[in-house]
């Protein structure tokens, strides 16, 4: 007979954990093990003990002590949403995500199943199920049901992942962009445009912010004795919460981009925001863009701009480290992906190297 009480430190939430184990009469060992929510030690070691007790009276009964039931995937996934995502302060569109996916495609397939009888061939049958999915999003459901067994494990309710899961390898894809010529031609539309359209199209491609970023741009943020921008905030559905890699940034202006929010100096509030001073939604940002990206004939598109940011510094010949912390990105792979060269650019590159013969 044992009884362990260590504390959790594999997940941020802490508590406790307990583990019990006793022997049958038969010479069988019973093991009990769970998370607590208890803010001392001691208040976690007087429940096992308590729980030892009634396990042993039990066992005097003649029978056999159960140990805590595993939930099924339904059961466990309130308890995983609110004391693990909520809990643990994940974004809203992460958690939105997550819930989205718990309730297309997990609850569907393993609603009923009770988490430690989730095995591989179920997995795999899953795998099928999507298998007209893009990699990307197949990963996005098998990361959340990974995430789930783990944190069952985590808090006691499994003894060990039942399954083994694998992502899919996911082929890496070209960004799409603007070339310099395009660019050009959008500039040209979006003045005519109107002034927020041509803000955003230059937040966009000329300091690389995503539309959350823009969408949560602040007058305060410009720092006109510099000529700077700082960018510590992404908008969601109206949620304000930090950048995507959860740093801020800093990048310079440039000429045209400081020209274009100079008539805005001195106001406070939101930079994207209508005449009566409403702010801009994700489909306000859209809107303002899709005439003037068709007249342009080119690809629409509102994360393209920031695309194009990247290549255009790549083709610039800007290093990649440089454009990373520009960029805001945690990893420098992501970086690469976004970095492209124009059939011109490669063409200048091999008549350089000729003109050495």
């Amino acid at each position: 007979m044992s009884v362990r009480v260590e504390q959790n430190r594999r997940t941020k939430t802490g508590g406790w954990e307990v583990d019990i184990r006793l022997r049958l009469p038969d010479d069988r060992e019973v093991r009990y093990r769970r998370r607590l929510d208890f803010s001392t030690e001691a208040k976690a070691r007087r429940w096992a003990e308590l729980k030892r007790r009634e396990m042993e009276n039990e066992i005097l009964r003649g029978r056999t002590p159960c140990a805590a039931p595993v939930p099924t995937l339904a059961e466990f996934a309130p308890s995983f949403m609110n004391r693990y995502a909520r809990a643990n302060r994940h974004k809203p569109s992460g958690i939105d995500s997550k819930q989205r996916i718990i309730e297309y495609h997990l609850l569907p397939a393993f609603g009923s199943r009770r988490l430690d009888t989730i095995c591989n061939h179920d997995v795999a049958v899953l795998l099928a199920r999507l298998q007209h999915r893009r990699p990307k999003t197949v990963n996005n459901v098998l990361s959340v049901l990974k995430r789930m067994l783990q944190v069952a494990v985590d808090w006691g309710m499994l003894e060990r992942l039942p399954c083994h899961i694998k992502l899919l390898r996911v082929p890496r894809e070209e960004r799409a962009y603007y070339t310099f010529e395009q660019y050009d031609r959008l500039l040209n539309e979006v003045r005519a445009s109107g002034t927020l359209a041509y803000i955003i199209v230059l937040l966009g491609a000329e300091a690389g912010l995503r539309c959350g970023e823009m969408l949560a741009l602040q007058w305060d943020d410009v720092r006109w004795d510099v000529g700077k921008l700082v960018v510590s905030k992404a908008c969601w559905r109206g949620h304000v919460t930090a950048t995507k890699g959860g740093k801020p940034r800093t990048v310079k202006l440039t000429p045209r981009l400081l020209e274009a929010l100079g008539p805005g100096r001195g106001s406070s509030g939101t930079v994207l925001a209508t005449a009566e001073g409403t702010p801009l939604t994700i489909n306000g940002v859209r809107s303002r863009l899709r005439g003037a990206m068709k007249r342009a004939g080119v690809r629409h598109g509102v994360h393209t701009l920031r695309h194009s940011f990247c290549s255009h510094m790549a083709m610039l010949g800007v290093p990649t480290l440089t454009i990373q912390r520009l960029a805001g990105h945690q990893s420098i792979t992501t970086t690469e992906r976004y970095m492209h060269l124009s059939d011109n650019c490669l063409d200048d590159a091999i008549e350089m190297l000729g003109s050495r013969t």
